[in-house]
């Protein structure tokens, strides 16, 4: 079975990494492919993901892309991590909440207090260029 993560050049790469080749005999995967489309992050917290998989599982097969098409073909699960507006949105999200009176959760869009819809159209637009017909 192969993985494929869509945003696998986040700072938290390493540890879902880590996860994903302790347990891959007992999940009975076989491949896992990290996809970003910031290329210096792939090239940083992904390359560092991919060494400590080498590391724990070396016959693991683990691949970098910055192609969403080659991340998720032939793919049985999709795992995705990604950021809507990236580090500049996570602030923004944050400030909003806190002006709010709410903790900024970093994975949480803040407006969806106030509009759950809205800030679900925000991230499901993120996604729409992943969708296979």
């Amino acid at each position: 079975m192969k993985i494929a993560v869509i945003g696998g050049g986040g700072v938290r790469s390493m540890f879902l990494a880590k996860s994903l080749a302790q347990s891959s005999g007992e999940l009975g995967f076989d491949e896992i492919v990290f996809m970003d489309n910031d290329e210096a992050k792939l090239n940083t917290y992904g390359r560092m993901a991919a060494r400590l998989v080498k590391e724990l599982s070396p016959g693991l097969p683990f691949r970098l892309t910055s192609d969403p098409v080659e991340a998720v073909r032939d793919a049985d699960y999709v795992i995705t991590t990604i950021r809507v507006g990236g580090d500049d949105m996570r602030i923004r999200d944050e400030r909003f909440a806190l002006s709010k009176g709410l903790l900024g959760q970093e994975i949480t869009d803040g407006r969806y207090f106030d509009d759950p819809a809205e800030a679900d159209r925000r991230n499901v637009a993120a996604f729409e260029p992943y969708f296979v017909d």
